[in-house]
Parts: C-alpha cells; sequence; structure tokens
C-alpha cells in the first residue's frame, strides 16, 4: 500500500501517515487526562488510604475501562499506552497543583490566626 502523501509509490507507509494514525488516539489522550486532573488534584486533600482518597484513585480505573472495552473497543495494550499514561500522569499533575494550593490555604490559615 502507497502512502497519498509520496510522491513515489513505496512498499512501507511514510512516518507522516503513521503520525495522522495517532492523532485520534493522542485526542483521546488529552481529554482523558483532563477529565482525570480532578481526581488527583481533590485526592491530594485526603488521608491517605481513606474511603473517599480510594474513591479519587478508583474511579478513574473504572472509567477507563468502561472506555476502553464499551466505547473505544480498544486492546488492553492500546490501552496501556494511551490511557493509563495520561491517567497517570493526569493525577501526578493533578497531585501536584492540588499540594500547592493546600500549602497556600495553609499558610493563608496560620498567617489568619496570627493576626487574630
Amino acid at each position: 500500500a502507497s502512502c497519498p502523501t509520496e510522491r513515489k509509490p513505496s512498499k512501507s507507509s511514510c512516518t507522516r501517515c503513521e503520525m495522522l494514525n495517532n492523532v485520534p488516539n493522542l485526542l483521546i489522550s488529552i481529554a482523558v487526562f483532563w477529565v482525570h486532573v480532578p481526581f488527583g488534584f481533590y485526592r491530594v486533600r485526603y488521608k491517605r488510604f481513606s474511603r473517599p482518597w480510594s474513591r479519587c484513585l478508583y474511579i478513574p480505573i473504572v472509567l477507563n475501562i468502561v472506555a476502553r472495552r464499551f466505547i473505544l473497543n480498544w486492546e488492553w495494550q492500546t490501552a496501556m499506552i494511551y490511557l493509563w499514561t495520561a491517567t497517570l500522569l493526569a493525577h501526578l499533575i493533578g497531585g501536584y497543583w492540588g499540594s500547592r494550593r493546600n500549602q497556600k490555604e495553609n499558610k493563608n490559615a496560620k498567617q489568619n490566626l496570627r493576626s487574630r
């Protein structure tokens, strides 16, 4: 099969076409990332291994399984590359943002107590 973007037909597809085939998967990964950032953000607020902390951890896992099996019809290998990577990064970055916000809130609360 030749690539429509190449002038000379070749036996192997070009890298540009391979990249274009991955665009929908990357867009899905970006959407998954932004859906899961709030879970990481709020997970930082709760005590580790508490029920709300566990909900913030396991609800995204269930969402990924439902999306992979019933909506996207992806194999588990594809989900490992796109969905789980985006979810892990979203939790890490959301947790970082949440911990920074908690530090600022705690600092402001201490200053308010001192000013009283």
